[in-house]
């Protein structure tokens, strides 16, 4: 089993920010609410009104809590993504570290870092359902963002040692679908979690023989 080193907390605080948005939205109806009744009992104002503006703050509210829901949401599916294709990372050999949610100067979190004896692979994980194929539309974007994390890794490690090294990009679907295992979109292999050891595995002899600084690039992270 890969040593694996745990070190994001990015999506997990998003997800307690926007769901705490969401509990607050809706506390702020009922104390607004009780304010509005007190003033129509002091100030003998028609119920009809009270009901009016209790009625329009609800609306607004709920309005507002399901943006926030929904962005809560949004980040949850993200963490059990990333958990899923932590997962079966875990799977690799004890040849190879993984490393979530490691920090990397120009970009911020990199879903995951895999460093083994032959290579080094910059992983980004996406929880979006559907088929993936060349002509998605989501796809360019994802692609895009793949690379640039994989060449600001790769700038950092030659930063960090003085040596270049290659950094395979890799998109990994956790609940995304594609043909035939996977597919190469702009330099980035695309493909379902599934299918990522078997990739990392076949795709790490081709990078060359790093034995001798394994260690020295794991430290650069952990």
């Amino acid at each position: 089993m890969a040593r694996y080193y745990n070190k994001s907390t990015y999506l997990r605080r998003k997800e307690i920010w926007f769901a705490s948005l969401f509990v607050a939205s809706l506390a702020l109806v009922v104390v607004i609410g009780k304010l509005l009744g007190n003033k129509v009992e002091a100030n003998n104002m028609s119920v009809a009104i009270w009901y009016l503006f209790i009625i329009a703050l609800l609306f607004i509210m709920y309005a507002v809590g399901k943006i926030f829901r929904r962005k809560s949401d949004l980040y949850s599916y993200g963490i059990w993504g990333e958990q899923a294709v932590g997962r079966e990372l875990r799977r690799l050999s004890d040849e190879f570290t993984v490393i979530h949610g490691a920090r990397v100067p120009g970009v911020g979190d990199i879903d995951y870092i895999v460093i083994g004896p032959y290579g080094v692979f910059a992983v980004e994980v996406k929880s979006h359902r559907g088929w993936f194929y060349s002509g998605n539309k989501l796809l360019p974007h994802f692609v895009r963002q793949t690379k640039y994390e994989a060449q600001q890794l790769r700038r950092h490690i030659e930063k960090q040692i003085g040596r270049s090294i290659w950094v395979e990009a890799v998109l990994a679907l956790s609940r995304g679908r594609v043909n035939r295992g996977y597919f190469q979109f702009d330099g980035v292999s695309v493909l379902e979690k599934q299918d990522l050891v078997s990739l990392i595995e076949s795709l790490g002899s081709r990078q060359g023989n790093f034995y001798n600084i394994q260690q020295k690039l794991v430290d650069i992270f952990v």
